[in-house]
């Protein structure tokens, strides 16, 4: 981790649709994969993954044989997610739909539905996140079963590379920029990434400073011109709401873990896994 002392030059923001064209260089986080993977059991034989950008996860449970309908909200990320199924064996199995979740009705359901990596806490408004879950909760076949994975960003969580967010530290005081990572880019060139957080509220907040250096000098040689900024915030978890919108529609709470190991939830877990089923 390296602190940046330097000020940031003035920088063009990008939101989440931008995003798509180097979604999958940005979020290559695979930790999670094994605990995801272990869910398809044998009684599995459809999931539904929402939100599922690019495809981190969509990808890997395709190779497991089962179909896949993955959804998001915007369309830059599905058209991006077909593009990368088309190249492995079992791409045909995934159907990418664009759509609102809190909204969302597929007419089917599932055998599986799963929320992975924080994805539920982008809905910050109370009523926003009570349909969400609803809806995933909805599209549970009977004997199926909803993951909603969370992470609680407590400051004084184990720092555990299996159970904390790529793009979360907790030791980390507010407002401090740290240079996360260069990766290389496909085209050539490079993408360095730092980092802002800000865990002070009811909100986790985020700020992530991009420069490219495409190694001829025209785009600010890894430098801050040319850069650009994105935002993001997450809400922390609200356990009641969740096992509420989820019994609502006809869930029951199997198991609430404090991480992907499967050890109980208590105060400073790194996690929230809450595991549903419908009978």
């Amino acid at each position: 981790m390296t602190v940046s002392t330097a000020a940031a030059a003035p920088a063009a923001s990008i939101d989440y649709a931008d995003r798509a064209a180097f979604y999958e260089l940005e979020y290559d986080d695979r930790n999670d994969l094994p605990f995801l993977l272990a869910q398809v059991g044998p009684e599995v034989g459809s999931i539904l993954e929402a939100p599922c950008g690019v495809g981190r996860v969509t990808l890997p449970l395709a190779e497991t044989g089962r179909s896949i309908t993955a959804l998001d909200i915007e369309l830059a990320m599905i058209e991006r997610l077909t593009a990368r199924a088309r190249t492995i064996a079992n791409g045909a199995l995934i159907e990418g739909v664009v759509a609102d979740l809190r909204a969302v009705r597929l007419c089917r359901r599932f055998d599986l539905v799963m929320s992975p990596a924080e994805g539920v806490q982008l809905f910050l408004a109370d009523d926003d996140l009570t349909q969400a879950v609803t809806t995933l909760a909805r599209h549970v076949d009977r004997g199926g079963r909803l993951l909603i994975d969370c992470a609680t960003f407590d400051r004084h969580a184990p720092d555990d590379i299996d159970d904390q967010p790529g793009y979360f530290s907790p030791g980390l005081a507010d407002g401090v920029e740290i240079l996360e990572w260069q990766r290389p880019l496909p085209t050539g060139g490079t993408m360095t990434r730092w980092r802002t957080q800000w865990n002070d509220g009811p909100t986790m907040r985020f700020r992530f400073r991009y420069a490219i250096d495409d190694h001829d000098g025209t785009d600010g040689g890894g430098d801050t011109s040319g850069g650009f900024v994105s935002t993001l915030e997450l809400r922390r978890p609200d356990p009641e709401r969740i096992i509420a919108a989820a019994g609502a529609a006809g869930m029951t709470l199997d198991r609430l873990d404090g991480s992907r190991r499967g050890t109980a939830f208590d105060d400073h877990a790194p996690r929230m896994v809450f595991q549903f089923r419908r009978v």
